[in-house]
């Protein structure tokens, strides 16, 4: 694509969107499971977006709203990967998917 294009790398890079990461733990009792935390993520966020058959992810949405990836694996933590257009919006939804995590 940028042979074809004739643009240098910054101007190829500069016609795709900007996200920003936020990686976040959430510390989780010894007594849940992490495929039925999963489950409760999965039903809570029905119809908020698109969520991923395989419930490794808690939502999907689109570009513009962010995207989220709730890592539950069997360790004394979770972790919340999420992407936004901005380093806030990033934060703001790792934060949202701590506390219903630690809902539980």
């Amino acid at each position: 694509m940028l042979a074809k294009s004739g643009r240098s790398v910054s101007e190829l890079r500069a016609t795709y969107p900007s996200y920003y990461m936020s990686k976040q733990r959430v510390e989780l009792s010894a007594d849940i499971d992490p495929q039925s935390l999963l489950d409760r993520l999965a039903r809570e966020e029905q119809g908020k977006g698109e969520i991923n058959p395989h419930r490794w992810c808690g939502r999907s949405t689109s570009p513009t709203a962010g995207y989220t990836y709730v890592a539950a694996i069997p360790s004394p933590s979770s972790v919340v990967y999420t992407e936004a257009p901005s380093a806030e919006e990033a934060t703001a939804l790792a934060d949202e998917y701590k506390q219903l995590i630690s809902s539980t």
